[in-house]
């Protein structure tokens, strides 16, 4: 199955059984799934194909003013450099791997050694990019993560801070005010 990007964190969260996948639509047997309204749109098309010819499609896309027609397997998340305005290879390939790992809570040393690169080279690549270290990205991705959670889940903030690589719930309360100017609790009352 898959779903929007904002509640995939959630879902992983209160089903880790069922397996999710970033397609933009699943067509599984009887079972459809899509990641948001333009995705059902694209998912629709593609059944319209299928069942009717890609003529018919085509003038369904058009009528629309959707095009070009997208694959299952076409990310539904905007590209990476697009989400970021990135566009060193070196910064951009160390953020697909930190948006994969949040829950682990990866040293910015064995980041750079999966890159094949120095920590201080991955430093100033991220410096002269976002004017922000690998670390301070990092940290501010996980508190993001942290945030959607808390907002679409009913995970304890204890259990929230763990699934976002925090250690210890002070260092998570403390960095959460920090970059969001108000306490975890307070995301359960907006």
């Amino acid at each position: 199955c898959t779903l929007h990007w904002t509640s995939q964190p959630a879902f992983t969260e209160a089903f880790p059984d069922i397996e999710l996948r970033r397609d933009l639509f699943v067509i599984d047997r009887k079972r459809f799934t899509s990641a948001g309204g333009v995705g059902s749109l694209d998912m629709m098309l593609e059944i319209i194909t299928r069942d009717c010819g890609a003529e018919l499609a085509a003038g369904v896309a058009e009528w629309f003013v959707h095009s070009p027609l997208r694959s299952s397997v076409d990310r539904k998340l905007m590209p990476l450099r697009l989400r970021t305005g990135v566009q060193n290879e070196l910064v951009l390939s160390a953020i697909a791997i930190m948006e994969d790992a949040v829950e682990e809570r990866l040293g910015m040393a064995e980041l750079a050694e999966r890159l094949g690169v120095s920590p201080d080279k991955l430093e100033r690549n991220f410096r002269a990019e976002l004017d922000i270290s690998p670390n301070g990205y990092y940290r501010r991705l996980r508190l993001k993560r942290a945030a959607d959670l808390l907002a679409h889940s009913t995970l304890m903030v204890r259990d929230v801070a763990l699934a976002c690589g925090f250690a210890s719930m002070s260092s998570f309360a403390r960095s959460f005010r920090e970059e969001h100017g108000h306490a975890p609790k307070a995301m359960r009352r907006h």
